[in-house]
């Protein structure tokens, strides 16, 4: 019953796209028109996410059998071996036959994530390799029917996160080297290795394809309920804003609370409900952003397990700056974890992880469910702020034991100042300097010794928390 009454809502989703203009895919007037919701109820769908901060992705496939090498090749883009190495891709597939992530389910850091102060989770659907991590009914290349587990993984792994409570989402690929649409074949019928992005060979091609995606997309909402849809592998020249706002409408028809990011378009402002940023964005581009984004980050620079890649691996002290980083300026934090082909985690991933825990356990306040201060300057440190508190984060201990706060930029004050890890709240002394322009605060007494310290100013009145300003 549940996927017929689906398939009608694809229906009439598709209607709904062949019946609007085709002209202003990138007006914002024009798409909260046609999806049929207004800035403050976007906002207010978008609440949790907004009030989450960091998530976990669990990024993994049969490309973690071989652990980002092949023949002497090391990849740190370890999800892309099957492409950067050239292999052949009947050798690829015949991993599926040693898959057997059988330590993944019972995994202590897996069934702790809300321990250690993640709130959403995203786990892999499909990958670019095809490869189907769950129970689907429209191809056999999946972990169910072509791997010695033999179960649906996905399930496992969604059942595990709910009982959290945390937010789940599943990771789904558009390009596909699997798909016959896609894949390039010789004239004897053998599958060619991967190069570059896919094409087609027919429109009628890329139509089957698309029907294709929806039908699993379908599968995905109406069987496993995910409150992300977090769309990759958008490179391919075929595909097109059109191609993603019709299956954004299909989705938001599905379930109307479903969340998207950028790359279901050609990641632009008005592409999905979120932004996703590389890496490597600059302070200044983040600050500029204005809309709701998502700093994708992992450990140790690689996409995916690698058994060698260590190169640039951060700390729990780099992991919680990044953090306050990126929440300061509105966003949050995605964290790649990379299981290998048992579904084992690296020990020291594990161990960073949990150090970041133990951080934002003890000073969660003045995370989840803040909002940023992007008018302040930052010289030793980021804020964040609630309706009753600013945050100071400490990320350099001043010279001088003493920290400047501008009176042009908090013309209130301050009630008080404390360190949040402090129990009891010991007052630090609030001085005026001599002529006046900055409020001076002694930090060198009752400092805690802490990957990050935060400082409380509690705000001489309670703020109102407005939805939409919240987003910037």
């Amino acid at each position: 019953m549940k996927q017929k009454i689906s398939l009608l809502l694809l229906i009439i989703a598709l209607l709904a796209i062949s019946c609007s203009t085709r002209r202003d895919y990138g007006n914002d007037e024009f798409m909260t028109n046609l999806v049929g919701e207004t800035s403050q109820q976007k906002c207010e769908r978008m609440q949790w996410w907004q009030d989450a901060k960091l998530g976990a992705f669990f990024e993994w496939g049969l490309f973690s059998s071989l652990g980002g090498s092949y023949q002497g090749y090391t990849a740190n883009y370890a999800a892309w071996i099957l492409q950067l190495t050239g292999m052949e891709p009947e050798v690829y597939e015949s991993y599926a036959s040693k898959f057997n992530p059988e330590k993944l389910v019972e995994n202590p850091f897996l069934n702790n994530l809300y321990a250690a102060g993640f709130r959403y989770v995203i786990f892999t659907a499909k990958h670019h390799d095809g490869f189907s991590l769950y129970d689907t009914k429209y191809s056999d290349y999946n972990i169910v029917k072509a791997t010695p587990y033999g179960k649906d993984v996905l399930r496992e792994l969604m059942n595990i996160a709910k009982k959290q409570n945390l937010k789940t989402g599943v990771y789904y690929s558009i390009l596909d080297w699997n798909h016959p649409t896609q894949a390039t074949f010789n004239a004897e019928g053998k599958k060619l290795p991967v190069k570059g992005n896919t094409k087609f060979a027919t429109p009628e091609a890329k139509v089957e394809y698309i029907n294709y995606m929806k039908n699993q997309l379908t599968e995905l909402v109406v069987n496993y309920d995910p409150d992300i849809v977090w769309f990759d592998g958008d490179t391919p020249d075929w595909w097109t804003p059109e191609d993603g706002l019709e299956v954004l409408m299909a989705l938001r028809l599905l379930k109307p609370s479903i969340i998207v990011n950028d790359r279901i378009g050609l990641r632009r402002d008005v592409d999905g409900d979120f932004q996703t940023i590389a890496r490597n964005a600059s302070w200044k581009e983040k600050r500029n952003i204005s809309r709701n984004w998502e700093l994708y980050i992992s450990l140790d620079d690689t996409w995916g397990y690698n058994r060698e890649w260590s190169l640039m691996r951060k700390s729990s002290q780099d992991v919680v700056k990044r953090l306050i980083d990126t929440v300061s300026l509105g966003g949050n934090i995605l964290l790649n974890i990379g299981p290998d082909m048992r579904g084992e985690v690296k020990e020291e991933e594990i161990q960073t992880a949990q150090e970041v825990g133990t951080w934002i356990n003890k000073n969660k306040v003045a995370i989840y469910g803040t909002y940023p201060v992007k008018d302040k300057n930052a010289f030793w440190g980021r804020y964040t702020q609630d309706t009753n508190n600013y945050y100071y984060h400490i990320f350099t201990k001043p010279f001088f034991s003493t920290i400047s706060f501008s009176v042009k930029k908090f013309p209130d004050g301050f009630k008080n100042a404390y360190f949040l890890e402090d129990e009891n709240k010991t007052p630090l002394e609030i001085k005026l300097d001599e002529k006046g322009r900055n409020y001076v605060i002694d930090v060198s007494e009752n400092m805690p010794d802490s990957i990050l310290p935060v400082l409380v100013l509690e705000k001489t009145e309670e703020d109102v928390k407005n939805c939409v300003l919240s987003i910037n």
